[in-house]
């Protein structure tokens, strides 16, 4: 083997260990429920095309980053959130932020005032 394959091969193997242990840190946490309002919002799109076999393959993502004033606390965090089906986070909102360590489980919006 060359130096390069040995390289990447370990540069793989070490994010992997990585991602392992990360995902073990957050599952060992308990889940916590805090109030939070919405500071900001990022939402990126990403998107990728592809050709197997002579078929093109394209696939897009939306990724929204979210920080939230821990209002408890007064820090701000950041977290990945996924927007599934018709949920909807606006800056402003305010609600019960539930996390497990770094990772976002769910964010129960207060009603808004009409």
């Amino acid at each position: 083997m060359d130096t390069f394959t040995i390289i990447t091969a370990a540069f793989i193997v070490g994010i992997i260990a990585y991602s392992i242990i990360w995902t073990c840190v957050n599952n060992s946490k308990p889940k916590t429920s805090v109030s939070a309002q919405v500071v900001s919002i990022d939402k990126r799109d990403s998107g990728d095309i592809t050709r197997r076999g002579g078929r093109v393959l394209i696939n897009f993502s939306k990724v929204y980053y979210v920080n939230f004033l821990l209002l408890s606390e007064g820090k701000v965090k950041k977290f990945t959130v996924p927007i599934e089906g018709n949920q909807s986070i606006s800056e402003g909102d305010t609600g019960i932020l539930i996390r497990q360590g770094s990772r976002f489980i769910s964010f129960k919006r207060n009603s808004r005032k009409k």
